[in-house]
């Protein structure tokens, strides 16, 4: 992931692009019923990787600790994205073969959101919103799924930097539902390596059907 985007920027200076400003961080909350509706997803989505992956289960990593959730703060420019904090207080990544939630979308740790997000930020030439998000889903090729942190109303999001643009998921509550869903309807098998099998069209169905109704 590193030599990537060592490449990538050795490529935009060769070019001579200059770099995008960056969106500033807002501090954001949830709502009661939006916090309900995120610890609800995500307890949904412990029962059903229980059910039809208990290997992935096991793979979870503990919460983020008070420690690590205050460093996040501290990234943020002392800004609280509670959000985002209920996410990495569930599960903090993944150990051993990792756990695919979603296609393009492993579990990754907040220590590396973190550095991947100074990283990028060095880059020219790359979006505000890549720029400032933090990842919660790897796709395993440096890219994923991020939260937009710079706003009071934060939405998930996906990138690829050799895309430029990102497509968005809704909130994080309603994206937790969407994976908790799939899981759910059996869309996803797990394999040895800490992926899933699926098929592709059935799920493209299902994410469509989702996106039209956020």
């Amino acid at each position: 992931v590193r030599q990537k985007m060592k490449r990538l920027f050795a490529i935009l200076l060769l070019f001579g692009l200059g770099s995008c400003k960056r969106a500033s961080v807002v501090t954001s909350s949830l709502a009661v019923s939006e916090s309900n509706e995120l610890s609800a997803n995500l307890k949904r989505i412990e029962i059903a990787l229980g059910s039809s992956a208990p290997e992935y289960s096991k793979n979870l990593s503990a919460g983020a600790t008070l420690d690590e959730l205050t460093g996040l703060r501290r990234e943020l420019d002392g800004n609280q994205v509670e959000a985002l904090e209920v996410w990495f207080g569930w599960h903090n990544g993944a150990s051993g073969s990792g756990c695919t939630l979603i296609p393009l979308g492993s579990m990754t740790s907040l220590k590396d959101a973190l550095q991947e997000r100074k990283e990028i930020r060095k880059i020219p030439f790359i979006g505000k919103e890549r720029k400032s998000g933090i990842k919660i889903l790897d796709d395993g090729c440096g890219d994923g799924y991020y939260l937009d942190v710079t706003s009071s109303s934060p939405r998930v999001f996906y990138h690829m930097i050799e895309d430029g643009g990102q497509s968005y998921y809704g909130s994080l509550a309603q994206f937790s539902g969407f994976i908790a869903s799939c899981w759910e309807a059996g869309l996803f098998v797990p394999n040895k390596k800490g992926y899933i099998d699926y098929d592709e069209a059935e799920y493209l169905r299902a994410e469509e059907e989702y996106l039209d109704g956020i």
